[in-house]
């Protein structure tokens, strides 16, 4: 799917481009956005429901194609319904756009950080608190929307909830999503630089976030890959290497069944960057991948699709049929 995005830099300079987010990558932020409290084990069951509750809404078979997301069909219609994952799916692409726009490592509700400082749930407040490289952090309000235009002024309101939080913050972001039924379109906006954190409670944060992480990688002892001929083998191990793999050809993961057509989805993590950040609170530099079979997002989470008429899983190994 191609988001149409207006980006609105620090110094006011606009510019306006088209990003791809392919079905993975949606299905990865749509899901674990600012998990709040949940740990990340709390967060499949999320991930699994998710996808199947909005299952009307996404479209599975034509992600790459489609302009827009599908209206649910008649006899399902639900106008409370459509404006709850209209405003999902507005957290998601904020989520997309701050880890390709600014480069974001990793993003945490805004309000659970609130509630761990001990500071009270009141008055307006951003969405999202992005961690960026040195330990920066940008608060981000997002929004989701049917209606077909956004204007300046309501712009304007956006940014300044972005910029209302009682946390210290380098810059503050509105990001909106619109139009999602018929034209992906997003207003990324951050004219204002408000120049204040505290690297220490960055760093606490991380720590907290990356022990969470790493528990998923003591849930599987690794999934060894298999191939059947030399030629698959070596596409395959190119694919491994880009995957973050080990150089045993094993990888982490978490097995989840998730109702999307044809599908297997897993849980893909880079699990040395996240075992370190766990320890010490310093930021995983991790290069995001995404292609239509996989996707590995910047904070080392990732998905990875097996079509099962290619591969099949058995005894903790993948077999691969064909390349």
């Amino acid at each position: 799917m191609v988001l149409n995005v207006e980006h609105v830099d620090a110094a006011k300079n606009v510019n306006h481009t088209k990003l791809d987010i392919t079905l993975l990558a949606f299905l990865k932020h749509f899901s674990m956005v600012a998990r709040g409290r949940r740990t990340l084990l709390e967060s499949i069951p999320r991930m699994v429901s998710s996808a199947i509750l909005y299952a009307d809404y996404i479209p599975y078979r034509s992600f790459s194609k489609a302009p827009g997301f599908n209206d649910p069909p008649d006899e399902r219609y639900d106008q409370h319904e459509k404006g709850t994952f209209s405003g999902l799916v507005g957290k998601a692409i904020a989520d997309f756009l701050a880890k390709r726009i600014d480069k974001a490592i990793y993003s945490v509700s805004y309000e659970a950080v609130m509630m761990k400082s001990g500071l009270p749930i009141a008055n307006q407040r951003p969405d999202l608190l992005c961690i960026v490289p040195d330990h920066n952090r940008i608060a981000v309000e997002a929004k989701g929307y049917c209606q077909r235009t956004v204007s300046n002024n309501e712009m304007k309101k956006h940014k300044a909830q972005s910029s209302s939080g009682p946390i210290s913050v380098n810059r503050s972001v509105a990001s909106v999503s619109f139009n999602i039924f018929e034209k992906m379109c997003v207003k990324y906006h951050d004219p204002n630089s408000e120049g204040k954190y505290n690297e220490e409670d960055t760093k606490a944060i991380t720590k907290e976030f990356y022990t969470d992480v790493a528990s998923l990688l003591r849930f599987d002892d690794g999934i060894r890959v298999v191939f059947e001929d030399e030629k698959e083998k070596e596409f395959a191990a190119i694919l491994v290497q880009s995957l973050l793999f080990r150089s045993s050809l094993s990888a982490r993961f978490l097995r989840l069944f998730i109702g999307c057509p044809l599908y297997r989805v897993f849980v893909l993590l880079d699990d040395e960057k996240v075992s370190n950040a766990a320890r010490t609170g310093e930021l995983p530099l991790i290069e995001y991948r995404m292609e239509d079979n996989y996707y590995v997002d910047s904070d080392g989470i990732g998905l990875f699709f097996l079509n099962p008429r290619e591969c099949e899983v058995s005894d903790k190994k993948i077999y691969v049929y064909k390349g």
